[in-house]
C-alpha cells in the first residue's frame, strides 16, 4: 500500500497479482543411446515450485530426487547393461500438478 492510502488521503486499490502456474520443464531431451557401460548424465530442469523426480527403473539412481523452485541439475547414474537387449528408463519430473518425462536409453552389451 502507498503512504497516501495508509494516511487515508488517497484511494486504496488492491493490486491484482496473477498466480504463477506451477510447471516443470526439462532442458535436455533424450539423445543418443548411452553405451552399455555404467555412467551418468546430467539433466537440467526448470520448475516454478517444489519438484520431485522418480523412475521405476532399478538400474538408474537420481540425485537429487527432489528440490525447490528454480533451475536444478539432476544427475542420472546408471549401471552397466549386462543384458543382450537395449533398455529404457523413463524419469518423470513433477511440479505441482504438472509433469514432464525424460527417457534414458542404454545400448545392449
Amino acid at each position: 500500500m502507498t503512504l497516501a492510502c495508509l494516511l487515508g488521503t488517497g484511494s486504496c486499490q488492491k493490486v491484482y497479482e496473477p498466480a504463477t502456474p506451477q510447471s516443470v520443464s526439462v532442458s535436455t531431451k533424450a539423445g543418443e543411446a548411452k553405451s552399455f557401460e555404467a555412467g551418468s548424465q546430467g539433466v537440467t530442469i526448470f520448475a516454478t515450485s517444489d519438484w520431485s523426480a522418480a523412475t521405476e527403473a532399478d538400474w538408474v539412481e537420481l540425485s537429487p530426487a527432489s528440490g525447490s523452485k528454480g533451475i536444478s541439475e539432476v544427475l542420472l547414474t546408471y549401471s552397466e547393461n549386462e543384458s543382450g537387449s537395449e533398455r529404457q528408463a523413463v524419469i518423470v519430473f513433477t511440479s505441482g500438478g504438472n509433469s514432464e518425462t525424460f527417457t534414458l536409453v542404454q545400448k545392449a552389451r
